[in-house]
């Protein structure tokens, strides 16, 4: 305290003398403490010129930190992080250029006059898109975007209004192990939803991207939400769910963003129309067999046409509007040149997660399944294994490992019609680039189909 008392007073007399402006000469090693250069005061030999404003830049930190010490910030209930933070979350849907909705997702205003963050695949290759507060019936326009990272998946964008509620960003010192937060989103339509969990690993490393990985659950849907510490601030950006564990969730570390810009704003429809087309799709020129070019071709689709990061991998999205919902259909690459077809379907509060594993080099292909109903106990997980080769429209499919309490001869028949499903928007893929190549679900080992 006495140190404190001290170093007090010093500040008064250096602004004093600032004031009168008088030439003078301080103490290295005390100039560079209050400009934030050193942390002690113990020997005073060498002397640097004052600049005061590095001085009052300095000074504030070092009380900022006294401050701290003296009063840290207040750990909040689940209920107050929901009720000071969920206003500045929104729910966002992306239009094409008929107005139809072709996809969903999170964000959160960082600034009351529109500035917000949302991962950059939730607003890719879309023509317009609109946000929907929570609690009100308000939409209001995304004007565009003003900075981007496609590869980090993150965007800076522009809501047209103003006063709107937002986040202060946290500190990097609170993303520790162990520690709590809460992530809230829109998953699956379901506006500003909350969950809490523990931050599992602070550096989670996939495909050269840093994540928070963390026990909050971060369904689809949720991309673009914010993961909140137990202070009430933003540390990340929800971006992905692991469908095939419980319990895996990442977020990008919302300190990404801090450099963004805020200059130049970029409508959209200009961003969409720079993005690539299937014009731009190169078949690869190496293969062994049939299958592997195949695959290839779909591996260029998706590297050319991503508009989505499904568990954190680059991923080819459609969706397909339906009366009481709509489905959604990926090819997602996997490390190992496999590709997952996906099909998730939502029906009002019914959702149906199907991924078939297309492999390269064995007729054998896994398959995943798991159902939920918001709000009800019964959920269903399943694991099977099909061939290839006998696959028909006609086949059933039975899973080998299930774990849950709803009926398995209902969701086996509804895992197969998903697969089906799947396979035929492949089919789709393929016939869009019949003047690239001849390909059909029979070079992928479907034979029969």
């Amino acid at each position: 305290m006495k140190k404190l008392v001290s170093l007090f007073l010093c500040f008064l007399m250096l602004f004093s003398l600032s004031a009168c402006d008088l030439p003078f000469e301080i103490p290295t090693d005390v100039l560079q403490l209050f400009e934030g250069k050193r942390d002690d005061t113990t020997t005073h030999e060498a002397t640097e010129t004052f600049s005061m404003t590095n001085f009052v830049s300095g000074a504030k930190k070092y009380f900022a930190k006294i401050e701290k010490m003296f009063n840290p910030p207040k750990e909040l209930s689940a209920e107050e992080v929901y009720d000071r933070c969920s206003p500045a979350v929104f729910y966002l849907e992306l239009y094409d250029e008929d107005d139809e909705v072709i996809s969903s997702g999170s964000g959160f205003f960082i600034e009351q006059n529109g500035i917000a963050i949302t991962n950059y695949h939730v607003v890719e290759g879309g023509h317009s898109a609109k946000i929907m507060i929570p609690g009100t019936e308000e939409v209001y326009d995304v004007s565009g975007i003003y900075d981007y990272d496609k590869d980090y998946d993150w965007a800076v964008i522009q809501i047209d209004g103003s006063g709107f509620s937002t986040l202060e960003i946290g500190s990097d010192d609170t993303v520790q192990g162990g520690a709590t937060v809460y992530a809230i989103g829109s998953p699956l339509g379901l506006q500003n939803t909350i969950s809490n969990g523990l931050i599992s690993n602070t550096n989670r490393m996939i495909d050269d991207i840093p994540y928070i990985q963390t026990s909050a659950a971060i369904s689809h849907g949720s991309s673009g939400g914010a993961l909140i510490n137990k202070y009430g601030k933003v540390i990340g950006i929800t971006s992905a769910g692991i469908t095939e564990g419980e319990n895996l969730g990442l977020a990008l570390p919302v300190s990404l963003v801090s450099n963004h810009k805020t200059e130049n704003l970029v409508t959209l429809a200009e961003l969409s129309a720079g993005n690539h087309s299937t014009q731009d799709i190169t078949i690869p020129t190496v293969a062994s067999n049939d299958r592997e070019a195949a695959l290839g071709l779909l591996t260029a689709v998706i590297d050319t046409l991503e508009n989505e990061k499904i568990s954190g991998k680059p991923a080819y999205t459609e969706r397909e509007n339906t009366d009481n919902g709509y489905i959604e259909y990926s090819i997602l690459k996997n490390e190992d040149d496999t590709i997952d077809v996906i099909t998730w379907e939502i029906y009002d509060d019914d959702y149906y997660y199907t991924s078939l594993t297309l492999e390269p080099s064995s007729d054998t292909m896994p398959v995943y399944y798991s159902y939920n109903l918001e709000g009800d106990p019964y959920y269903f997980q399943g694991y099977a294994q099909i061939y290839a080769p006998e696959f028909t429209v006609l086949s059933d499919i039975h899973f080998v490992e299930t774990k849950g309490n709803a009926d398995q001869d209902v969701n086996e028949s509804i895992c197969h019609g998903n697969v089906r499903a799947g396979l035929d928007f492949v089919q789709r893929i393929f016939d869009e680039l019949r003047s690239l190549s001849d390909f059909d679900l029979s070079d992928l080992g479907f034979e029969s189909y």
